[in-house]
């Protein structure tokens, strides 16, 4: 995982988006939904280490982790951390 400090923000964005298009999307089509809630929780995790100066679209990205990790805990039937999430996603989502 990439520590802030460590490289531009723009390689951490590569890191964020391959992680969300292929780990995240890879883990729960194949039905291991902790792995993938481990790995969003790891990335929610980096992410918010880095200022919204740092990361341009660091909102766009915090929505879509949780997103993802709303979509982990409804597949493990957590409903109220799923809610509590995809509640957040929306949220960001809809910041201006």
């Amino acid at each position: 995982m990439l520590c802030p400090g460590s490289a531009a923000p723009t390689d951490f964005h590569a890191r964020v988006i391959s992680y969300l298009s292929v780990a995240n999307v890879s883990a729960q089509a194949n039905g291991h939904y902790e792995d993938s809630l481990k790995q969003a929780r790891k990335v929610l995790k980096e992410l918010n280490k880095w200022s919204k100066y740092d990361v341009r679209n660091k909102t766009e990205l915090l929505a879509n982790i949780h997103s993802c990790l709303g979509n982990g805990y409804l597949e493990t039937g957590d409903y109220n951390k799923a809610l509590t999430h995809h509640t957040t996603d929306y949220d960001l989502a809809n910041k201006k």
